[in-house]
């Protein structure tokens, strides 16, 4: 065998594993750069999270003051536990409904404790009715009208109607 034959096996080896090696170091770089870009992604998704949840302390302070006046302004529309009885919410919606000419036939208290209700039999002019509800449901308070039956009267241009309505309170201290 000459010299030549005897070499080519072994460039030919390592040829062999120099491609080999070239490979794997691709691989390890091209799976750094993966790893490093899918880092990049979680950081930054992170720093949304916690920019968007916190935010830099100015601004989450104002968040704050903002969700706070929101807060307040949702809980001025409930009536406070002492500032408010059945009795004194009839004589509201009493006013009310006679404020646009609704005629009140019958009126009762439902229910008991905390679930108290009012139960109104009206007779009226259809946009009086209308107006009325338009108010209570326009009301700064929560008013609630649970049931509402309307029967209306071609004869006489006249509606009759029953409904319940009651008013919410929190208690909650603020």
């Amino acid at each position: 065998m000459t010299r030549q034959r005897r070499i080519m096996p072994g460039l030919l080896v390592i040829a062999v594993l120099v491609s080999i090696l070239g490979s794997l170091l691709y691989a390890g770089v091209d799976r750094l750069r993966t790893i490093r870009r899918e880092g990049e992604l979680l950081r930054a998704q992170y720093e949304k999270l916690l920019g968007g949840a916190l935010g830099d302390q100015p601004d989450r302070e104002q968040k704050v003051q903002a969700l706070k006046l929101a807060l307040d302004a949702e809980l001025g529309r409930y009536y406070e536990k002492d500032e408010i009885d059945l009795y004194r919410f009839a004589s509201t919606v009493s006013s009310t409904l006679a404020r646009y000419g609704v005629t009140v036939e019958q009126f009762r208290t439902i229910g008991s404790g905390r679930s108290q209700a009012l139960e109104v039999k009206v007779r009226a002019a259809p946009s009086s009715f209308m107006a009325f509800l338009a108010e209570a449901s326009s009301s700064s308070k929560y008013w609630t009208i649970p049931y509402l039956h309307v029967q209306a009267q071609t004869a006489s241009g006249t509606l009759t109607g029953e409904f319940q309505i009651g008013y919410l309170v929190h208690d909650d201290p603020k």
